[in-house]
């Protein structure tokens, strides 16, 4: 009968060919996840190495070379970042007021805030969760924007081994 109509047999039997199947799914690129995870809360420590893990993203969003990927820690970034996710991270790019951005004080403590600048250079560092504070960026800080989040990866599900 596939013949006949000129189908692939898989789409007549599972609604789906297998042409149709291999396209679903987008090439990936695989990045470096750093160890340690970023704080969604206070600036704090952690770690800029790589020990070797990895994890894939969608090839149209990867440069490579250029992302890192991190585990959030905290909630001051819910609902838009949960406990646990892990975020994409671009140090190539620029980027500008209204960014989320991992930024790091004083050489390596470091947070994931949405970063606003005013018209007078003032720079804060806000949370999404409106029960944390906003930080504030004193000139006596040296902080550096280490990169946008581009992407991130969250398990909507426990799975059971």
């Amino acid at each position: 009968m596939s013949q006949a109509l000129d189908v692939d047999p898989s789409a007549l039997l599972y609604g789906v060919s297998k042409k149709d199947k291999e396209q679903e799914f987008e090439p990936v690129c695989m990045i470096p996840l750093l160890s340690g995870s970023v704080s969604a809360g206070q600036f704090e420590r952690s770690f800029l190495e790589w020990q070797g893990e990895t994890i894939p993203i969608p090839w149209s969003i990867a440069n490579p070379g250029e992302m890192v990927a991190w585990k959030v820690r905290g909630c001051s970034m819910e609902p838009e970042y949960k406990n646990g996710e892990t975020v994409v991270i671009d140090k190539s790019i620029g980027w500008s007021s209204g960014d989320d951005v991992i930024a790091c004080r004083n050489g390596d403590d470091l947070t994931i805030k949405k970063i606003r600048v005013f018209p007078d250079g003032t720079i804060e560092l806000r949370p999404y969760n409106p029960d944390y504070p906003v930080l504030q960026v004193k000139e006596e800080d040296e902080v550096v924007i280490y990169g946008v989040v581009v992407s991130s990866i969250r398990t909507r599900k426990n799975i059971k081994k």
